[in-house]
């Protein structure tokens, strides 16, 4: 890979995470980092990458000249926030990022990769959304929803069924011989649920061809299900509003929501979509005494769309 950045990368540590078929290569000086991503994804099952992604992430530069290139408005992209300011490359799949605030908190700096990767993957045609994914044999589920809606529980309860983690919080969706998905799991959310992360790594799958959507909303308080089957457009809409934004500044805007509009077109058709409303009391409960609540969903809703 010919990276436009000359950067000096002695004395930088490194660590290699393989997603779908891309090793992204991380070189940085932020030990709270290295050692985060380390700490929780060492173990991650291997793939056969084909592509390399590398990114550079330092919490100071190392001198004013510290970024040198071509720069070309056409395969390059500059952002700048608060915190922090990158640069991409999308045409070697690169990135250099670097900080004007220090962070205490590894989940920050977690945070600001993750969402550099999000950009850059982007002109791979991947494009990211707020869901969470599961898969086995028969089905592969995509359930979207507001933080706090029950994608992480179900998720949970998935893998305590025997089922593979495909991502959590972000998944990645793509045509390639059909529409795909993929992504990571979330070290926050299992965290926050005190689940074992080591399971979730040990059940990751790298991709998969979704089967059906869920759409996750709070249900009236005097039922535990309520069960919705949207229409067409009503599910393209709902899965709009789940796209995270795009940050793409490099093409026309107009033009990347055309393609982002017909990858999702594809995916309502390849995919049964079901809004689940569920009563939060019962999340709670299945939180606290760890009932399958996936295993009652499944049998509801998806034996009668399999």
């Amino acid at each position: 890979m010919g990276s436009i950045f000359f950067i000096k990368k002695e004395g930088l540590k490194n660590f290699s995470l393989q997603f779908y078929n891309y090793k992204i290569k991380l070189l940085s000086d932020i030990p709270l980092l290295i050692n985060y991503l380390k700490k929780n994804y060492l173990n991650l099952p291997k793939t056969t990458p084909q592509k390399e992604i590398e990114i550079i992430f330092l919490r100071k530069p190392k001198t004013s000249k510290s970024i040198k290139c071509k720069f070309s408005p056409r395969k390059m992209h500059f952002n700048h926030t608060p915190f922090y300011e990158y640069f991409l490359d999308f045409e070697n799949l690169s990135a250099f990022i670097t900080m004007h605030k220090y962070l205490n908190n590894p989940i920050g700096y977690y945070a600001i990769f993750q969402n550099t990767l999000k950009t850059l993957l982007q002109a791979e045609g991947f494009f990211s959304i707020h869901a969470s994914s599961w898969t086995n044999d028969r089905i592969s589920v995509l359930a979207t929803g507001k933080s706090g809606a029950g994608k992480s529980t179900l998720l949970i309860n998935a893998i305590q069924k025997g089922y593979k983690i495909v991502g959590d919080d972000s998944i990645f969706i793509a045509k390639k011989e059909h529409i795909i998905t993929a992504g990571l799991p979330y070290i926050g959310g299992f965290k926050k649920q005190n689940f074992k992360l080591d399971l979730a790594i040990s059940n990751w799958i790298n991709n998969s061809k979704p089967t059906h959507i869920l759409f996750l909303e709070k249900a009236d308080d005097i039922c535990h299900f309520q069960i919705v089957i949207p229409s067409l457009k009503e599910t393209l809409l709902k899965l709009l509003c789940e796209i995270f934004p795009l940050r793409f500044a490099a093409v026309n805007k107009v033009f990347l929501t055309k393609r982002v509009i017909a990858l999702l077109y594809t995916l309502t058709l390849q995919a049964k979509s079901v809004i689940l409303k569920i009563n939060p009391l019962l999340l709670k409960k299945a939180n606290l005494k760890q009932i399958n609540l996936w295993q009652k969903i499944e049998e509801i809703i998806l034996k009668q769309y399999i």
